[in-house]
């Protein structure tokens, strides 16, 4: 009994100073599922600064092959980082393509450092494009923090293929013969393209060349071909520079919805001869309502229509100039028809569909600096590059010079040219001069 009262109080004793003495609950906690860590690890983490991209290879790509580099501060590059970059062609003319550049397996890095070499070869790319003009970017993720800094790196390259023939224009006729400038259409109908043709002279010319006209091009040449590309008119009446054209159901048939640029071809065609002022189409004797898509009272004439000249190459080995009409309203400022010109001219023009089988004669690194225009002349200031595109007598050249020439006349207030580099008078001697469109454009095969 003596033995339980001694528990008792050594008890109460504990409770007492236990309820009096300040203690710290951190001395009674224990977390047995925290790990005991003996060797603590100092290495530090993995610090990846922006990754720079910059080009190696001049801007302009003419072998297929362009190099850049990656550039990091650390000398530190993840395991994937092409794959935060893509490759994109971007066409004047056509869609182009895009590629992963991880994807890409001409590319092997040429140094390990903090800078890292590539190179690319994009001729297997190219093989499969259209022919035209294209930019070549490589586009950072900017998702993706190393690249969130990195600007868009971009170079041009061209899948155009100079290797055809062409003919020029002429300021002379050989003797004994004129020179008959048709205007045939392409082989869908949709564009037309003048062709010049130096024939005897015949008795009555307009019949003449309503026949050269109809019976078509030489074959081969890219453009439409047969027996009859226009219907056939049994009569040709012209009286004080105004023709009259006759034309029949009879021989219409398959024609109508071909009516209007048929109309197109001949009108320019004999426009082109210099003498008649005006066209005017009859359909059973009708020069009143419509057929096809062409009203009957319209009279085709001679206007001054802003017009840029393309070229023009479908599965020939002949290459040629092919007129676009741009549509202006009334007195617009010498400035608007430059630029109106010039982005047809660029391929740049929004609102113009550029077909697969039309040229780009401009490439997009020539510009025009500025220009004068002194009475009839329009000089023309163009930046250092066409220094270097001019100065060989390649077909890019004479195809280059002739569009300039025809398209910048086509200004009602201009009927010569002058071209200047960085406001001197280029090298190559032909450019010296005065420029003037030769009357006989498109000399034929």
């Amino acid at each position: 009994m003596l033995k339980f009262a001694t528990n008792i109080m050594f008890i109460l004793i504990i409770f007492v100073l236990a309820t009096s003495l300040p203690l710290s609950t951190d001395i009674l906690t224990l977390n047995l599922s925290q790990p005991i860590i003996e060797n603590p690890d100092e290495t530090s983490v993995e610090v990846i600064s922006n990754i720079i991209i910059e080009p190696i290879s001049d801007y302009l790509i003419t072998d297929g092959k362009f190099s850049f580099s990656l550039t990091n501060s650390t000398d530190q590059f993840p395991e994937n980082i092409l794959s935060h970059y893509t490759l994109n062609l971007i066409g004047s003319k056509s869609q182009g393509s895009s590629h992963p550049l991880d994807r890409l397996t001409q590319m092997q890095p040429q140094t390990v450092t903090s800078v890292r070499e590539y190179t690319v070869d994009l001729g297997s790319i190219l093989d499969l494009l259209p022919e035209d003009y294209f930019q070549v970017k490589i586009v950072s993720d900017m998702e993706y923090a190393p690249t969130q800094n990195s600007e868009d790196l971009e170079f041009l390259t061209s899948t155009y293929d100079f290797g055809f023939n062409y003919n020029g224009a002429s300021h002379s006729v050989p003797a004994r013969l004129m020179g008959m400038t048709l205007y045939f259409p392409t082989p869908d109908y949709d564009m037309l393209v003048p062709v010049t043709r130096f024939v005897p002279t015949p008795d009555n010319r307009w019949r003449s060349l309503y026949t050269q006209l109809a019976n078509g091009p030489k074959p081969g040449l890219g453009l439409i071909e047969g027996t009859q590309i226009i219907p056939h008119s049994p009569n040709i009446r012209i009286s004080n520079g105004i023709a009259n054209v006759y034309l029949y159901s009879q021989s219409l048939t398959g024609f109508e919805d071909k009516f209007s640029i048929i109309t197109e071809a001949i009108a320019k065609s004999m426009l082109s001869m210099g003498f008649i002022t005006d066209v005017n189409f009859l359909v059973n004797d009708n020069n009143t309502g419509t057929f096809g898509d062409v009203d009957l009272a319209k009279s085709y004439t001679y206007d001054n229509t802003l017009t840029g000249y393309v070229g023009y190459n479908s599965d020939s080995e002949f290459a040629f100039l092919m007129p676009l009409t741009i549509d202006i309203g009334p007195e617009i400022p010498m400035d608007d028809q430059i630029e109106k010109l010039w982005n047809v001219l660029k391929f740049s023009d929004t609102k113009i569909t550029y077909g697969e089988d039309w040229i780009q004669l401009v490439p997009p690194y020539i510009e025009i600096i500025d220009y004068s225009i002194e009475g009839e002349l329009l000089t023309l200031n163009f930046n250092d590059a066409l220094e270097t595109f001019t100065s060989t007598e390649s077909v890019e050249y004479k195809l280059l010079i002739d569009s300039l020439v025809y398209s910048f006349t086509s200004i009602p207030e201009v009927n010569r040219i002058k071209i200047t580099v960085e406001g001197d008078i280029p090298s190559n001697a032909e450019l010296s001069t005065d420029l003037a469109p030769a009357p006989y454009i498109n000399l034929e095969p």
